[in-house]
This record gives C-alpha cells, structure tokens and sequence, in this order.
C-alpha cells in the first residue's frame, strides 16, 4: 500500500440490499454497527418498492444510509445502484455485497479486505459460508463452473461438514458466492459493475469470470466464515437459473449454445412426461417455466 493511501482511511463500502427482508435487514444492520468498525460505510438499498418496507427500515436506520430504488431491479441492478452511489467516494476501496440473511463473526471484513490491499491483482474475495441453522455444515467454500456441463456453477464443499476439512486456506475460484462479496473498487471501476440483464443468479459469476479472463485473481478464504440461511429453490429460481445459464453461454461459450438449449428442452419434457413423483400441475408449471426461460434466453431477452 503506498504512504499516500496509508495516511487516509480506506473505506469498505457495504451494501445489504433488502427485498422484503427488512427484518433480517435492520438485524443485520445492528450486528455491523456493533462491530465499532471505522472503515466501513454502509448503506442500505431497498428494492422492494412497499411503503411497510420503508417505514420500517427508516424507524431503525438512519436516512442517510438507505437509499431506495425506483422499482424492483433484482439482485443485479439493486446492487449497480448502491454501488454506482459508493463509487463517486475515492476513499472507497472494496465494496461488500451482502444478503439480509448472512451473519458475520468478528473481524471477517478486516481480515477478507487485506487480501485486496495486499495484492492488487485480487478483484474480489469471500469467505466460507456455513448454514445458520447447522454451523458444522458448508454452503459454499467458494464456486466453480463446470465447463464439461456448459458452464453450471457449483459450490465447492457444498454439504460437508467443516470437521472433515481439516486446512483452511486461501484459494483460487472461478466466483464467489453473491451472498457474501467483497469486491476490488479499482477493478469496477475498471471492469463495470454487474450486467442488469442478469438480474437475479448468475450475475456475480459473470463479473468474476470476466474479471478473471482480464487477468484479475478471484478468492476465498475458509479461514473466515459467515453463516446464511438456506434459500427455498421454487420456479422463480428455475427461470432465472436457466436464462441466466443460456445468456452466459452467448457471452462465453456460444459454439455449445444450441446443445446447451436442446440439453435443458429435454431435461424439461422428461419431468413432464416422467417425473411421477411430483404432481401433474407442478410438472406443467415446471415444464413452461423451464421452456420460456430457454427461450429468453436464447433470444437474450
């Protein structure tokens, strides 16, 4: 780190964007500013667009810090909101992203953070994520896109106890998981920020997987932990998981695109026909939701 930037503060700026979470927002909001940590700025972006959100998340956090979007952006354009907002400060440094729900336990944004200002090749970095509701078991130690399987991601050490992983180390990733992020400001600036397109999935492992094809490095490091709850995967994780998918192959991989959309037409008709263990209504449900989001997305819509 050079004198100059040593003789000012290097801020962290944090994000928690609330989409009718206000709850888990404001709770996670109080456990950070019992954390006594001068460096962070942390706001608040609400994108649900609900006067209850409002009121409630201005009765428990200062105005200055919560800013709210026009309409719902997703987790894309939620987060390119709050940090277009951090940006404009120089003093900021690294922009944390986090979900409502995530915990955090001691010095993690410290400790996460001095992998950036010790090596400004890193363009973003997290820790492990363990389950709030079972903290022996992983979420995510980090993710990798399988490039035999058109570019799916999958969280590393997902499911595992942490007892039967004995090193914690700092490693490479081909992303990091969105729930917890925190991301080099000189590379979005650099870089550009998420593509709203994406708006929910798949848009923090497109930013880590272009930051990594210009030459930037992407981290985890299982030395730190944050806990997270569990998402319920319904059909609104279905469409934006199968667009996103097939938005990502047209950007990275478009040779395979047409194997990629006869690959998930396929598996979609064998639910229907085959998939006697769930309801004839789920299996229509799935079916059109599943066919339409191949289609956006191969027409990129």
């Amino acid at each position: 780190m050079s004198s100059a930037a040593s003789s000012r503060l290097l801020l962290i700026g944090v994000i928690i964007l609330n989409f009718f979470s206000s709850h888990d927002t404001i709770e996670l909001f109080r456990s950070i500013v019992k954390l006594k940590d001068s460096s962070l700025a942390v706001i608040i972006v609400d994108n649900s667009c609900d006067r209850a959100e409002k009121e409630q998340l201005m009765k428990a956090i200062p105005a200055e810090m919560v800013f709210f979007t026009p309409k719902n952006l997703g987790y894309a354009g939620g987060n390119n909101f709050g940090m277009n907002i951090l940006l404009k400060n120089d003093a900021i440094t690294a922009i944390a992203l986090l979900n409502p729900d995530v915990r955090i336990v001691g010095n993690t944004f410290e400790k996460l953070n001095c992998h950036l200002q010790k090596d400004d090749s890193v363009a973003a970095v997290g820790p492990r994520l363990c389950l709030r509701d079972n903290v022996d078991v992983i979420y995510s130690d980090g993710g990798f896109l399988d490039t035999k399987s058109f570019f799916a991601p999958r969280h590393l050490n997902f499911g595992i106890s942490k007892h039967s992983i004995t090193d914690t180390a700092l490693s490479e990733v081909d992303y990091v998981n969105g729930s917890f992020i925190i991301m080099n400001a000189s590379v979005l600036r650099s870089l550009g920020n998420f593509i709203d397109k994406f708006f929910l999935y798949f848009e923090e492992t497109e930013w880590c997987y272009r930051a990594k094809k210009m030459g930037w490095k992407v981290l985890v490091d299982t030395s730190c932990t944050v806990y997270q709850s569990m998402s319920n995967h319904g059909m609104l994780y279905e469409y934006y998981i199968t667009r996103n998918r097939i938005l990502f192959n047209w950007m990275y991989n478009r040779k395979y695109l047409p194997q990629l959309v006869t690959k998930e037409i396929k598996d979609a008709l064998y639910i229907l026909v085959k998939g006697k263990d769930q309801g004839f209504l789920f299996r229509i449900k799935y079916f059109y939701t599943k066919t339409k989001a191949v289609c956006m997305g191969a027409f990129r819509l």
